[in-house]
């Protein structure tokens, strides 16, 4: 079992040296052989089962020492599709994507989901460059699209990366999906007026991700697709509820810390336990690496987000904003008008106000002893006026707190 661990486990020796063609044939070949001895090993016996469950084959490849002068195997065409990888295909930079983040995800440990370590970088490395991965994913959408050469090679950008998520999503790379529909409806990108208008088509399926990813009601969405074992989860979503499940349940029932809190443990270890399910390895089993794209989508550097805004407003200034001698005369303009309809409604109270007191004195004139039909409709007038007065103030009231 042991021997068989380092066999898996050890660097694929010489597939630099070769053609990127033939080097992807040749790692492809090498990762598939280990795979399937450490399926034939573990039937064996269920000792051996049990040892290789973890074993994984690593991405780490090591050059012979043949001491010869270097040659480059890329041509012109490949060498401009690396400087801008946005230029290979669809199809080609999604399943890149997720060969990276299948790896990627792979690595985690059980321990690093546990006791909130993801919020130290230091106590879960493997997390950590997962979840830098897929910053660099959302960063990367943005940078690309704002260093299109024009406003239309802009919107073809933004196209295309509208086609890569709905790729993901169909193979199951929900977490790289999202990471890209974030990009594209980042506040750098969403305020390029330029680029909304897009083709029925793609404005379909653009609207689809969205509503499938939508955040209302915790994802209540993605939770109802995202069960399928052979996928990359929404890292997030997980961290999420396990940080609900740590701070929303004492540790312990009692307040002498005696008695431990089973079903907040429960919470947790279900929910890590169901991430611990998804299994990736098919995706570096049936993608085929291509080392160029791959090391590219790896390593690319991007800008913070607050220098893509700049770049953004550089692109699309905003409006410009009005000088403070210009809001001072609108805000004056403004108080004038206020001021006329006020003084106006106020006229309309005193009038309404001097005419219920009219009533009330004319009536108290008369010292009628008997009630009589005609006493009743003065009194019913009265009351009239009275409410008539208090609909006033109240609209009054009213008008004052909405200016």
């Amino acid at each position: 079992a042991n021997f068989v661990i380092q066999y898996i486990e050890s660097p694929i020796v010489g597939t630099s040296q070769w053609s990127a063609k033939k080097g992807s044939k040749l790692y492809q070949n090498e990762t598939v052989a280990r795979r399937q001895c450490q399926k034939e090993i573990a039937q064996l016996h269920q000792y051996f089962a049990t040892s290789l469950r973890r074993a994984q084959v690593k991405s780490r490849t090591i050059a012979v020492g043949i001491k010869k002068k270097k040659q480059s195997f890329i041509d012109k065409d490949e060498a401009k599709l690396i400087k801008n990888p946005i230029n290979y295909t669809v199809k080609e930079l999604a399943t890149q994507l997720t060969l990276i983040q299948a790896e990627l995800f792979d690595n985690i440990s059980l321990d690093e989901l546990m006791d909130k370590n993801w919020e130290h970088s230091e106590r879960c490395p493997k997390l950590t460059e997962f979840i830098n991965h897929t910053n660099m994913i959302n960063s990367w959408v943005m940078d690309t699209i704002l260093n299109g050469e024009d406003a239309k090679d802009q919107l073809n950008r933004y196209i295309k990366f509208i086609k890569i998520a709905y790729q993901l999503h169909t193979l199951n790379n929900f977490n790289s999906c999202l990471s890209i529909l974030g990009g594209l409806e980042s506040a750098p990108i969403s305020r390029l007026r330029h680029i909304m208008s897009l083709p029925d088509n793609i404005q379909a399926k653009f609207d689809k991700i969205k509503h499938l990813y939508s955040p209302l009601n915790g994802y209540k969405n993605y939770r109802s697709f995202s069960g399928h074992e052979q996928s990359i989860p929404i890292i997030g979503v997980y961290l999420r509820d396990l940080t609900l499940a740590y701070d929303g349940n004492s540790k312990y029932m009692d307040e002498d810390e005696t008695i431990i809190n089973f079903d907040r443990m429960t919470l947790v270890a279900e929910r890590v336990l169901e991430l611990n399910e998804f299994n990736t390895s098919s995706f570096m089993e049936e993608i085929t690496l291509m080392p160029l794209l791959h090391n590219r989508l790896k390593q690319i550097v991007t800008l913070s987000y607050n220098e893509l805004y700049k770049k953004s407003t550089i692109l699309q200034p905003p409006k410009v904003t009005k000088t403070p001698e210009q809001q001072l005369e609108e805000l004056q303009a403004k108080f004038d008008e206020y001021k006329a309809n006020s003084k106006k409604q106020l006229d309309s109270l005193q009038a309404q106000l001097h005419n219920v007191d009219s009533m009330f004195s004319s009536f108290k004139a008369k010292k009628e002893s008997k009630f009589t039909s005609k006493t009743k409709k003065e009194i019913n007038d009265i009351k009239t006026q009275i409410l008539n007065t208090l609909l006033m103030c109240d609209d009054f009231i009213l008008e004052a707190e909405k200016d």
